[in-house]
């Protein structure tokens, strides 16, 4: 008995239909960029503990009260605490009690996102004169949407830091010539 293995029959592969070809290049690709996206997953889920890692720490400086610590540590931390980060950094810089770390602070608060806890920690670090200027925005899933209002009295940090108020005379300058000679903007 004289068996035979080879297919006579098979069809070889430059005769195979164009949309088999397709579909197996197309799975082919699929299967490379899987392999090319697995370090970057691998990456980002270091970032990611990293990220945490240094929220955790900032908050434990937070809590006692070293807010010069925290403040480089919170910037490094990322997205994963996208509602707590942004009210804890103002807050650390809140409580430096100088001029520019409460333009900072006022800064960050303008788009900042809270829960009623946090609204009031921002109104107890909060100097009473700035007060009136940090309004709650409005309230959507629970969540305080904060607005400040605040228009910068630059007498103080004329005295304090000369250079930056010059800086900021100069862009404001800058800014008021423009609109001066450009009436339709």
């Amino acid at each position: 008995m004289n068996i035979n293995y080879s297919n006579s029959d098979a069809i070889p592969p430059h005769l195979y239909p164009k949309w088999i070809k397709i579909v197996f290049i197309f799975i082919l690709a699929l299967i490379a960029y899987t392999i090319y996206l697995i370090p970057k997953a691998l990456r980002v889920r270091n970032d990611v503990k990293l990220s945490d890692m240094f929220f955790k720490r900032a908050d434990s400086l937070f809590k006692a009260q070293k807010f010069n610590e925290a403040i480089p540590l919170y910037k490094k931390s990322s997205y994963l605490s996208w509602e707590k980060k942004p009210i804890k950094l103002a807050i650390c810089y809140l409580k430096q009690n100088n001029t520019n770390s409460l333009h900072t602070a006022l800064g960050i608060l303008s788009t900042a996102i809270a829960d009623t806890s946090n609204f009031n920690e921002i109104v107890k670090a909060l100097p009473s004169k700035y007060l009136p200027y940090i309004k709650p925005h409005h309230v959507y899933m629970g969540k305080i949407h904060i607005h400040t209002t605040y228009n910068f009295d630059f007498s103080e940090l004329e005295k304090e830091e000369p250079t930056e108020y010059k800086k900021i005379k100069n862009a404001e300058n800058i800014y008021l010539n423009f609109i001066h000679t450009n009436p339709n903007n």
